[in-house]
């Protein structure tokens, strides 16, 4: 299993915005290990530009308490919770897609972006439940600005072909 990640930049009359959808499968193997360091590593390059950046997919992290945002499992847990941490992320998921488990999640970097967070009823046959928010509209330029009271609904993206998103496996 290969990590997917599918990045793209998002342009609005005023604004732009940055998405990296990602899914990592539920493994733990060497190989995984390594994948999901390169993972963190292609994300903190994603990172650097000027515009906010969502972070949303299926990272199958169920051992993160995003409530506390803290977690005991030292192989991928702790290093994502770091990587939320150190990039100032803040996850608007809170209740569960899974079972009992928090696995699909949204991260933001810019507190005024995300709003309406909510789950809702699978996709498909999918065995996870969906999750909807709204993306605030802004007014003018992400670092002087406030949020107006606009929103527009982001419908889930989805991917036609596997070629579509950019595999994460070590060399």
């Amino acid at each position: 299993g290969n990590i997917d990640v599918l990045v793209f930049d998002a342009y609005f009359p005023a604004d732009k915005i940055r998405f990296i959808l990602c899914y990592r499968p539920p493994n733990s193997s060497d190989r995984a290990v390594t994948g999901f360091k390169n993972l963190l590593r292609m994300l903190v390059e994603r990172l650097d530009c000027s515009w906010p950046t969502v972070l949303l997919g299926d990272f199958n992290l169920p051992d993160i308490d995003w409530f506390t945002v803290q977690a005991t499992e030292q192989t991928f847990h702790i290093p994502f919770v770091d990587f939320v941490r150190e990039n100032g992320y803040t996850q608007y998921v809170s209740s569960p897609t899974r079972k009992h488990n928090i696995l699909d999640i949204v991260l933001c970097n810019d507190a005024y972006l995300i709003s309406d967070c909510d789950i809702v009823a699978p996709i498909g046959a999918s065995d996870h439940c969906g999750v909807m928010f709204s993306i605030l509209e802004l007014s003018c330029d992400f670092n002087s600005c406030k949020p107006s009271s606009i929103s527009k609904s982001l419908q889930p993206p989805t991917v036609q072909a596997p070629g579509d998103a950019q595999s994460m496996s070590p060399s």
